[in-house]
């Protein structure tokens, strides 16, 4: 997964640089307050639309951003104060329009972007799409994990590790 992530970001990077995400619409907005999604107990929605193992959890054309923003607005309703949205296209059919929907319809609910985050693109990308906070993989990133906890911290996202339940805990 990680190999397969590496190349995308490669070419996502190219097709789109840094330059021009600092362009997009929610890049400049602040960063919600984390507290509500990191207190115990604390209801936390996933959207995804495939998993690696069982492939896509719905049909494939129901996996667009106005499919993620309706099940944000659904999982709001339905008491969740954050909801995490994977934005990794291979593995869970996801992508950053994705949290750019979301936020959209939500803007008051804490969303997290969910990756395979090795790079600093991915960071950019995610403040970019209006994301609160980014998880970070600490099997992934291994000895790496502060310096890019530190560099998503340092543009104003929260990192966060992905527990079961589900909840999150920031680093």
């Amino acid at each position: 997964m990680a190999a397969h992530s590496a190349k995308r970001v490669d070419r996502l990077k190219k097709e789109e640089p840094v330059e021009s995400l600092r362009g997009r619409r929610f890049y400049a907005r602040m960063s919600l307050d984390p507290s509500a999604a990191l207190a115990p107990g604390a209801k936390i929605a996933e959207i995804r639309f495939a998993d690696p193992d069982a492939g896509f959890l719905v049909p494939r054309e129901k996996a667009t951003p106005d499919e993620a923003a309706r099940l944000a607005v659904e999982a709001e309703k339905s008491g969740a104060v954050a909801v995490g949205l994977w934005v990794d296209r291979h593995f869970h059919a996801g992508e950053h329009a994705h949290i750019e929907a979301a936020r959209a319809a939500c803007p008051k609910l804490f969303l997290i972007a969910r990756d395979f985050v090795m790079d600093q693109w991915q960071i950019e990308r995610a403040r970019a799409a209006g994301a609160d906070a980014l998880e970070l993989i600490p099997e992934l990133l291994g000895p790496a994990l502060p310096g890019v906890a530190a560099a998503v911290r340092a543009l104003g996202l929260i990192p966060v590790i992905w527990e079961p339940g589900p909840s999150i805990r920031a680093l």
